[in-house]
């Protein structure tokens, strides 16, 4: 194997042949495979004579090669890692059985590959733990490419090719849901950010304002900061030239200067300071496009991380009610445009404008597919914190960039020092480095704010209510939490229903295995539970109450009679009434006729029987279903007699509530429908029911 310090021998370009053993091997050289993303182009190379087992590695390089122009590959890091890994482990593995690992090949040979794969992914899961997916996605790439080999026909062994047909032996991980933020905590960052956006325009203004004033630095002088400004805006600042002009001891610098460097621990001082400082003046950097990043994604549930950083100014559209992006989702590989709408004017722009959460995601998309989206039927005006308005300033405070360097597609496009921290650069913000990421944005704000409510011109009393004591910020610090955060805002101001957490641009697994697991969605689904139950206790409490046979024989039995009557909500005397017949209105046994609902006054009930049924007082027994029968046979009649509406308006309530009776006990009424008829079954409905619904 190759040593500290041979490396550069070891190269060979493409094509070349070596020597492995007493055989020539030909073909083994660099093989690469170039990517590009976000205009950025990488090239990944693997080199078989970096490695002991240079034909095996050669192979599936060449595999590699060929998948990844078939398949058009965007992930072509992952197969270069599997075939680094599953190299260096056959030759370790080739070494401790005393076997020649330049042996090792996909064919048969001495090296039993297939033991050793599987001896790979067990040290894989050792290494990553049972929760990680980096087993899975390293061994089903190499198994993926010995698959690809072997469908072209090329020499495979039939063991290789036999597990190359199966699955990894890891699952792809434990995948935990992410929860969203709580209300405390969208507060707190939505009011951080909106503090670094206004701190980050008033910091730009003074730079244009110094810049105006600023000549070239070397005419000026270089100790003015205003010239040190123009100096930056016309590509003249590095560290180089501020070290040919500037003493090597900050204490010997002009005050105006040395006042500039940044105070505190953790930051950059010297000349490096001095430059990003004075670049700061003009140019946003990663770390202050963070906060509009942040913004725009609790703003609006209809876009995700992934296409909000790759959006470019020919995707965005300002149109008289809003703005319209195209968005591209590369994981479902399709595009998507969507109308963000401005916010009504609902509050001054001094105040800072702030939408409710229903009017911030009132997005919808271009061709009107947002159904269940509150309209809004106010004025529709320029917000300053909605989308639109988030866009028109981050475009702002990147116009002095794109004037000063190379015009750039991006939104998101900051400037960063370069080359060993000499000059300055323009590139699409990632916010991956150290320390650019959102939890380095959220851990230094944290240690920034004074303990106690800090509530900004635009937080109401609710929601500054709702902040103390302030939360700290839960990890895990995950920029898609914002987005979820956001949709679960907007369920919530529309009333929270299921549909509504699904929304129209997901399907059901998606908001299954996404967003059903949340926080807020297990509110609202036991809210709705509530609501159910609660309309089920309702209706139950609205209508008779049955008693079948057996409960009636044990309310007629002196051993059972006081712990039956308990059970169904009776007392004593009650159960005795409806057991006698003493508490017969005709229809229904009433449990109390001076407690009647229908009644305001304490006097008797004067709305029987024609109430009965819906009443919670009355009780049905088996005894008083055939006069129900006939009941519902005349309400028959009144239906083909009356007016629809009249009908129902008169009767509907009581049909509803015979049919619930009925589907109930079906065995009940089909067996009292065979009854022999009874004098005392008939239909005895006071004279008034009989003439007043037929007039």
């Amino acid at each position: 194997m190759l040593r500290r310090g041979n490396r550069g021998s070891a190269r060979r370009a493409a094509g070349t042949d070596m020597t492995v053993g007493d055989q020539p091997v030909r073909g083994v050289g660099v093989r690469q495979v170039i990517s590009r993303h976000r205009e950025t182009q990488r090239c990944y190379r693997i080199d078989p004579a970096a490695f002991a087992c240079p034909t095996m590695v050669g192979q599936l390089a060449d595999e590699w090669v060929a998948y990844a122009r078939a398949m058009a590959l965007a992930d072509a890091a992952r197969y270069a890692a599997a075939i680094r890994g599953f190299g260096a482990f056959v030759a370790d593995a080739a070494h401790g059985a005393g076997l020649d690992p330049t042996l090792a090949r996909l064919e048969d040979g001495p090296v039993d590959l297939t033991e050793a794969l599987h001896g790979w992914e067990l040290s894989l899961q050792q290494r990553y733990g049972p929760t990680s997916s980096r087993p899975y996605e390293l061994v089903n790439a190499i198994l993926t490419l010995i698959a690809h080999r072997g469908a072209r026909g090329a020499a495979v062994s039939e063991p290789l090719r036999a597990r190359a047909a199966g699955r990894p032996l890891s699952g792809r991980g434990a995948i935990v849901p992410l929860d969203e933020f709580s209300n405390a905590e969208r507060l707190r960052l939505r009011r951080w950010a909106r503090a670094d956006v206004t701190a980050l325009e008033d910091r730009l203004a003074r730079g244009r304002a110094l810049l105006a004033q600023g000549v070239d630095p070397r005419l000026g002088g270089w100790s003015q900061p205003a010239n040190l400004v123009w100096a930056a805006r016309h590509g003249l600042l590095n560290t180089q030239a501020l070290a040919a002009e500037l003493p090597a001891k900050v204490t010997a610098w002009p005050p105006a200067l040395r006042a500039m460097l940044p105070a505190g621990t953790g930051t950059y001082h010297g000349r490096y300071g001095l430059l990003m400082t004075v670049a700061g003046l003009l140019f946003p950097s990663e770390t202050d496009l963070q906060p509009f990043r942040v913004l725009l994604l609790l703003a609006t549930s209809r876009i995700t991380p992934e296409e909000l950083h790759d959006l470019r100014l020919d995707d965005i559209e300002f149109t008289d009610g809003g703005v319209r992006l195209l968005q591209r989702k590369a994981r479902a590989g399709r595009h998507r445009v969507r109308l963000h709408r401005d916010t009504p004017n609902l509050a001054s722009p001094a105040a800072g404008g702030a939408p409710s959460a229903g009017q911030a995601s009132s997005d919808s998309d271009e061709h009107g597919d947002g159904e269940g989206e509150p309209e809004i039927e106010a004025h529709r005006g320029h917000g300053r914190w909605d989308v639109p308005g988030l866009l028109r300033r981050l475009l702002a405070t990147t116009a002095t960039t794109r004037e000063a360097f190379d015009a750039q597609p991006w939104l998101f496009l900051a400037v960063e020092s370069r080359a060993r921290r000499t000059m300055l650069g323009a590139a699409v913000a990632r916010f991956k480095r150290e320390p650019r990421r959102f939890t380095h944005w959220i851990v230094a704000h944290q240690h920034a704010e004074p303990p106690g409510p800090q509530p900004d011109a635009s937080t109401t009393a609710a929601e500054s209510a709702d902040e103390s004591p302030q939360p700290v910020i839960s990890l895990p610090h995950d920029v898609r939490r914002l987005r979820k955060t956001a949709k679960t805002a907007r369920v919530a101001a529309l009333g929270g229903t299921l549909s509504d957490l699904a929304g129209d641009d997901h399907h059901v697994e998606v908001f299954r295995g996404h967003y059903a697991h949340g926080t807020t969605a297990h509110v609202l689904a036991a809210s709705a539970i509530n609501q159910a139950q609660d309309k089920v206790f309702r209706r139950a409490a609205d209508h008779p109450v049955f008693l079948d046979t057996d409960v009636q024989d044990r309310l007629g039995s002196p051993n059972t009679a006081p712990d039956t009557a308990a059970e169904v909500g009776l007392t004593a005397e009650q159960a005795t009434a409806i057991a006698t017949g003493a508490a017969d209105m005709g229809l229904t046994h009433c449990r109390d006729p001076y407690d009647s609902p229908h009644t305001p006054t304490s006097g008797v009930c004067h709305v029987a029987p024609a109430m009965c049924l819906l009443c919670p007082n009355a009780v049905v027994t088996t005894a008083q279903l055939p006069r129900l029968l006939r009941l519902a046979e005349h309400i028959d009649v009144q239906r083909t007699a009356l007016d629809p509406r009249q009908w129902q308006a008169l009767w509907g309530r009581q049909a509803r509530a015979l049919a619930e009776l009925f589907a109930e006990i079906p065995d009940l009424i089909e067996a009292a429908r065979h009854l022999p008829h009874r004098p005392e079954d008939e239909l005895d409905l006071p004279l008034g029911m009989r003439t007043e619904y037929h007039r």
